[in-house]
């Protein structure tokens, strides 16, 4: 995809805990450019799936598509994930509700 939007992850605290939403349109690459973190992603296709990257490590990447729940798990102190998204920032994007993603992600299969 084209990037257009590239945001960092950094000066979170051993095992902590970013994300936890999804985007209806975005599509993101996270890349660990430092440290170590795993990427959990919710995905409901006629059935639920939970798919994790775990650990990921220096300059490995993780694909994300739209429509997915998205938990990045922190591994190791001093981690730097890179995310180049496919969309600019919009608020309309974002679903921060996990019962309105379930219910979004189910209507829309």
């Amino acid at each position: 995809f084209e990037v257009k939007r590239v945001f960092f992850i950094y000066g979170s605290r051993r095992r902590g805990v970013r994300g936890g939403h999804a985007h209806r349109k975005c599509s993101q690459l996270f890349i660990v450019v430092n440290g170590a973190a795993m990427i959990d992603q919710l995905v409901y296709d006629g059935v639920w799936k939970y798919i994790t990257a775990s650990p990921i490590a220096l300059i490995e990447a993780v694909y994300v598509p739209p429509m997915r729940w998205v938990e990045v798990h922190i591994r190791a102190r001093k981690t730097v994930i890179a995310c180049l998204c496919s969309e600019y920032f919009d608020e309309q994007d974002y679903i921060r509700d996990f019962v309105s993603f379930t219910q979004e992600s189910s209507a829309t299969s």
